[in-house]
């Protein structure tokens, strides 16, 4: 029996990339004009105040049989992910969300100002991405060993519908709110699942 644990995350914690937010909002080796940049500085400060991050996790041993990964009693049929976890005996399995106040707030913002929504919108999405960051440093202070990369559903052959088995596994609804529309798109919005592999304990 595997338990889903709860990593406590502080929103002072984390520290999202500006350039990142600036390239997911679509400025790819281009630089915002003054005024664009002065908004993207507000939307990066606004997103940092709205996060409520969270994150839950279970770590698991796996098995790899061709093209099915075992972990954590579900079953997961993907040669990519099987692929990406070759040599890994155990795996940490996690959801990981912004919070729902964020949604809200791209919500409204889109309403008044089609690029103010749309900086907050890619700076939501940066934040997150710090949030996993975040996350996987620790799940390697807690597990003594290396992570390979996260391999989250939707990615390579692995299923959005993966997506379902990894909330249902974690409880996250329950945990930290995350839950998932009939189209497996994640509510709140800016809300990860992924599998990383552990690899061999890392040594001083």
């Amino acid at each position: 029996m595997y338990e889903t644990v709860l990593l406590p995350v502080r929103r002072e914690e984390l520290s999202t990339d500006f350039s990142l937010g600036l390239l997911y909002a679509g400025f790819k080796g281009t630089i915002p004009d003054g005024v664009t940049a002065k908004r993207a500085e507000r939307a990066l400060a606004e997103t940092e105040s709205l996060i409520d991050p969270k994150v839950c996790y279970v770590f698991s041993d796996i098995s790899v049989n061709g093209d099915t990964v075992s972990a954590a009693g579900a079953l997961f049929r993907s040669r990519a992910l099987s692929e990406h976890l070759a040599g890994c005996g155990r795996a940490v399995i996690f959801a990981a969300t912004a919070g729902a106040a964020l949604d809200r707030a791209i919500a409204r913002r889109s309403v008044s100002s089609a690029l103010e929504g749309a900086l907050l919108d890619a700076f939501g999405s940066a934040a997150v991405e710090a949030l996993c960051d975040y996350a996987s440093a620790r799940f390697e202070e807690l597990s003594g060993c290396a992570l390979t990369a996260r391999f989250s559903p939707g990615y390579g052959d692995l299923p959005l519908d993966a997506q379902a088995d990894i909330t249902e596994l974690l409880s996250a609804q329950r945990n930290i709110g995350v839950s998932l529309t009939g189209g497996m798109m994640m509510v709140p919005a800016k809300s990860v699942t992924a599998i990383a592999g552990l690899l061999t304990k890392k040594t001083v």
